[in-house]
């Protein structure tokens, strides 16, 4: 499961910014992705590696749009790893956000593999 955390601290202004990617995950969905998205919208910077992904920003005041596209950047990875050739049926998708419904309802197989993989990327946990 991809985690995004977001601490905006109002007395110094900043928010800190980190993510964190299971390996499993890396080549669909890299750390840095999350992170960055994140912090375009903060004014921020950041990096990271591997599976680890931090920055910090200074508009704090643009926290919840941080995390609309952290989220929105999370399903275009997932989109575009799932359209290498991965397929699902509507069952699979019963815990995928809205979102991502109907382009994934447009194919029929998958391995059981890859079904748990993108459930998992699919949950962006995101917390302030």
């Amino acid at each position: 499961m991809a985690v995004l955390f977001i601490s905006p601290d109002a007395a110094k202004k900043t928010a800190l910014v980190w993510a964190a990617v299971p390996d499993s995950l890396l080549k669909a969905f890299p750390s840095q992705a999350l992170a960055k998205a994140a912090l375009t919208e903060l004014g921020g910077k950041g990096g990271g590696k591997g599976s680890l992904a931090q920055g910090q920003g200074t508009q704090i005041e643009k926290v919840p749009l941080a995390i609309e596209a952290a989220t929105k950047i999370g399903q275009v990875k997932l989109a575009g790893w799932l359209a290498l050739g991965c397929h699902f049926t509507a069952v699979d998708l019963d815990k995928t956000p809205a979102a991502l419904t109907e382009f994934l309802g447009r194919t029929d197989r998958c391995p059981r593999q890859a079904v748990e993989a993108a459930t998992n990327l699919a949950q962006v946990k995101l917390a302030i």
